[in-house]
């Protein structure tokens, strides 16, 4: 296979591209790394991880802050960075296959402006995470919009807030009381509508709908409903060390280790709550605890410290040259005895191919908590979580705590 183009945003997506290509025997490979600057760590880290020869370039592509968020402007900026990507790698390299490590519903823009570039590219997937069983998967998961009466209640706590928030707070507790009659919500029915009117269908975000091939960890679980997939393929599991002998000897063979996600980012103490009450009903006492890519750590350090104080009794350990190593490396130099998570597909990795480490994921419960009258956490606050566990229990043979 010659003329290729990856296009990444993480580091466990390189480590997917990079072991096709190796597998494939794929020549005339180009690398583009999807990044904004809110994320300008994650960035560096995959141009550090990338295996020297395996790509003829490595480009990085900036975009808008929040690239999810539609926006008139964005969405046009976006479509027309993808676009000149495009017909450049086809007319100056001779890509002739694009092969997307995620499926977000922006990335259409993506099979859109082959389409209208008449561009003979082939679309491809390499599986990197849920995502690719949310879309994929035998049943057409959506966030939970749905209102209840907690919801009812948290909007108009905000009233009593400063005086410059107060018309806000006002109209948001109006719109919610409105969601809570109609049973539907209405401020993203309005973002819909909005959406509808003012970004062009030509440059408007939605779902792939079609794939040539798709390269998978697990090509039992694709049960395409919501995007055609012509033929799937199962993608080996190849993982080169990126980290130092020396960091790890420093880590302790056969440790537990917790990897966390961005789940109900606005409630932070009450997701490390809710965490470390967990760990403790497993009888956990050390645990090492990572961190997602994604989660700025400076915005939480005053809502984790005071749930460690709450926790006297659970050791937490989170040093950061161990942030570091993607934690299917830590599981290959058996550092690994015990892998906790909620939704994470590094879970599946570990059950699937680290057959002695121990592997539990905890999303049950934290649901089953996170519901209960005792956290305040709002239904829309979990929706995404919600979402992620329902792909996750049907994708996974995971056991639930």
């Amino acid at each position: 296979m010659q003329g290729n183009l990856f296009v990444v945003s993480r580091v466990g997506q390189l480590r997917n591209a990079q072991t096709f290509i190796k597998e494939h025997g794929a020549t005339g490979n180009h690398l583009t790394i999807l990044y904004t600057d809110a994320n300008l760590g994650l960035a560096d880290a995959i141009e550090s991880n990338v295996e020297e020869g395996l790509f003829d370039e490595v480009l990085r592509f900036k975009q808008p802050l929040d690239p999810l968020r539609q926006r008139t402007w964005k969405n046009k900026l976006i479509y027309r960075q993808i676009d000149d990507l495009l017909v450049g790698m086809a007319s100056k390299q001779g890509v002739r296959n694009l092969f997307l490590c995620n499926s977000d519903n922006y990335y259409s823009l993506f099979e859109r402006a082959i389409a209208n570039r008449g561009l003979a590219i082939s679309m491809n997937l390499l599986e990197e995470g849920l995502g690719t069983y949310l879309h994929a998967g035998p049943k057409a998961y959506v966030r939970d919009t749905s209102v209840g009466w907690a919801e009812l209640k948290h909007r108009g706590r905000h009233v009593r807030r400063v005086w410059l928030q107060a018309a806000r707070s006002l109209a948001s507790l109006l719109a919610t009381f409105v969601s809570f009659v109609l049973r539907v919500d209405v401020v993203r029915l309005l973002k819909g509508a909005w959406a509808q009117l003012f970004v062009s269908r030509r440059y408007r975000y939605g779902h792939v709908t079609h794939f040539d091939n798709a390269y998978v960890y697990f090509p039992d679980k694709i049960s395409s409903n919501v995007m055609k997939v012509d033929h799937v393929e199962k993608l080996s599991f190849v993982l080169e060390p990126s980290a130092s002998q020396k960091l790890l000897d420093a880590i302790e063979d056969d440790e537990t280790v917790f990897v966390s996600q961005r789940y109900i980012p606005r409630h932070p103490y009450v997701y490390f709550s809710i965490v470390f009450d967990i760990l403790g009903e497993m009888g956990v006492d050390r645990v090492f605890f990572k961190f997602h890519p994604r989660e700025d750590r400076a915005s939480f350090a005053q809502a984790w410290d005071q749930a460690l104080r709450e926790h006297p009794r659970l050791v937490v350990l989170s040093p950061p040259e161990f942030q570091k190593v993607p934690v299917e490396e830590l599981m290959m130099a058996g550092k690994v005895k015990r892998l906790i998570g909620l939704t994470s597909t590094s879970l599946m990795y570990g059950n699937a191919f680290f057959t002695g480490v121990d592997v539990v994921s905890i999303g049950t419960r934290f649901r089953e908590l996170a519901d209960s009258d005792e956290y305040d956490v709002t239904k829309r606050a979990l929706s995404e979580f919600n979402r992620d566990l329902d792909v996750f229990l049907d994708a996974s043979d995971v056991r639930q705590f």
